[in-house]
């Protein structure tokens, strides 16, 4: 599936205005983890449910589809994927909310009043997996966004630096995602760097160095 590029600025943007909606809606999110499962059904007013999703998985793993017909919007989690989901922390609400980047980014947004669009569109439209095309990356990067909003990460954060695996973990903790998707988005925001041993530094400038010169 072609899709348009979209700056990083913007999908933080949609990410930021989709909590807003919610919390118009619901009421202010107090802290992490973010309320995924809400926003989908509450807000975007996206069902979620499990199916076997084995046969649309070719060579890589689905993890979770999103489905789009005339008269609804659903997100498809694979129940033969629990196992996965229950030993890796973290990704099931990843999974969720990257469905639902796609049916913000990539989906027509009122299934109901657009016939002649989803006529043309089979009824599992677009499926987590292994793939790293750019539908997927979007969909991953506003899913960050989304559950770990630059506001609360530097909130919880606190201020303080960042020197051990120890801190990423009750990061990732706090906001139910994996530890590599923590690390990622703190990476993101030069809250940590990690080396090519694995060790943790509180920024890219004092893991590499840099500090030292610009001083």
């Amino acid at each position: 599936m072609a899709a348009a590029f979209i700056p990083d600025a913007e999908l933080e943007r949609q990410a930021t205005a989709l909590l807003c909606r919610y919390e118009a809606q619901e009421g202010q999110i107090a802290g992490p983890p973010i309320p995924i499962d809400l926003i989908i059904e509450h807000v975007l007013d996206i069902d979620i449910d499990w199916a076997p999703l084995d046969d649309l998985a070719g060579e890589d793993r689905v993890l979770a589809a999103i489905e789009l017909t005339p008269s609804r919007r659903r997100i498809l989690m694979n129940e033969n994927e629990r196992a996965h989901f229950d030993l890796y922390f973290g990704t099931e609400e990843y999974s969720k909310a990257h469905e639902a980047a796609h049916g913000i980014l990539h989906l027509p947004q009122e299934p109901g009043l657009q016939p002649s669009l989803i006529e043309e569109v089979p009824p599992v439209v677009l499926c987590r997996s292994d793939q790293r095309d750019r539908v997927e990356i979007q969909a991953e990067r506003f899913a960050a966004y989304l559950l770990m909003p630059e506001p609360m990460i530097r909130a919880a954060h606190g201020g303080e630096p960042i020197t051990g695996w120890g801190q990423v973990y009750r990061l990732r903790d706090k906001f139910r995602v994996s530890a590599t998707a923590m690390r990622r988005r703190l990476e993101s925001l030069n809250l940590v760097y990690v080396d090519a041993r694995g060790g943790i530094h509180p920024s890219r400038e004092a893991g590499t160095g840099q500090r030292s010169l610009l001083g």
